[in-house]
């Protein structure tokens, strides 16, 4: 079908990316990749069914059925199949814009989006609800309410069950609680010369459910001459916020990272979660100097600085 530059332009004024949706050439590399559709076997539940999908609502100017929803939906925005695209089609951003335009229009209702807005909103942002939160998942975990859980409730609801074994193990209190900036200003100084000033993202989950990688974090930097800082004010990276199509949200989340860290004296910001380091390199448009501090993968940075040589060596074998 032959599309005009008019009508190009009127279906663009529905849904902002649709240009980008008629760069698919409909080759299929991106269906292998894709793992939604390797679940389902269902063309709506791979890039090019769901790229199909935004056209149709845009050509048609007509709202998605609650199928075509839930394909849209079901996308878990880790754009792989962005990796073997040859028309460079931005699979990640073009998901993000559309939920955000079923957010605006049709305010996607029940149980799930209001437990999803209220999470987005009223917990990630906050440190210190987060940790209240894995409190209380903590004493779940090691209480007798998960083993009554899992024998009654995950008998009844396969969904509960799922859920409940993706849980990972909440560390112990005293592990979780990382000295930021406001009780230690000082930071975690250098083994030896200072090379670098480094200050660590703490993300939202990452601070607590995986604190230990946080510490290990440090004490790798440390041994490799970098002395690290943890601002107190930083907060979520806002990558959940992008992916759920509150794009307002995350853009707010990133201003607040960016006043922080470009007012703290670091050299470099610091990541060990790959959702946040995509999120933090990846600014809004309307920020186009990012956070005002270069952002490396703490891998990325050690390989750039030069590894210290480790004194011993560990026979295993790792993945990363």
């Amino acid at each position: 079908m032959t599309i005009s530059k008019f009508q190009e332009e009127a279906f663009a004024s529905r849904f902002e990316e649709y240009t980008r949706t008629l760069d698919c050439i409909h080759c299929g590399l991106c269906i292998p990749h894709c793992p939604t559709h390797g679940v389902t076997g269902r063309e709506a539940d791979s890039p090019r069914g769901r790229i199909y999908l935004m056209r149709s609502y845009a050509e048609t100017g007509e709202r998605l059925s609650p199928d075509a929803e839930e394909h849209i939906l079901q996308c878990i925005v880790c754009r792989a199949c962005e990796t073997v695209c040859p028309s460079g089609i931005h699979m990640g951003e073009m998901m993000e814009s559309f939920r955000e335009e079923l957010n605006r229009l049709h305010r996607l209702k029940g149980p799930r989006y209001y437990l999803a807005r209220f999470l987005l909103r009223r917990v990630l942002p906050y440190r210190e609800r987060i940790a209240a939160l894995s409190d209380l998942i903590y004493m779940y975990q090691r209480s007798g309410l998960r083993r009554l859980a899992r024998s009654t409730l995950g008998r009844l609801s396969r969904r509960f069950a799922a859920l409940d074994r993706l849980q990972p193990s909440m560390p112990e209190p005293f592990e979780r609680r990382i000295e930021t900036s406001r009780l230690r200003p000082e930071g975690y100084p250098a083994l030896g010369k200072s090379r670098l000033r480094v200050g660590l993202f703490l993300g939202c989950i990452t601070s607590e459910w995986f604190a230990p990688a946080h510490r290990a974090t440090i004490r790798v930097l440390q041994r490799n001459g970098c002395d690290v800082f943890l601002p107190d004010a930083q907060t979520c990276c806002g990558a959940l916020h992008r992916h759920a199509g509150f794009l307002d949200d995350a853009e707010g989340l990133y201003r607040r990272n960016a006043d922080v860290f470009s007012k703290s004296g670091v050299d470099v910001v610091v990541v060990n979660a790959a959702g946040c380091g995509a999120a933090l390199k990846e600014p809004p448009r309307s920020l186009p100097q990012g956070l005002g501090v270069p952002v490396r993968d703490v891998c990325e940075l050690l390989d750039e600085i030069g590894l210290v040589p480790p004194g011993v060596s560990i026979a295993r074998r790792v993945a990363y």
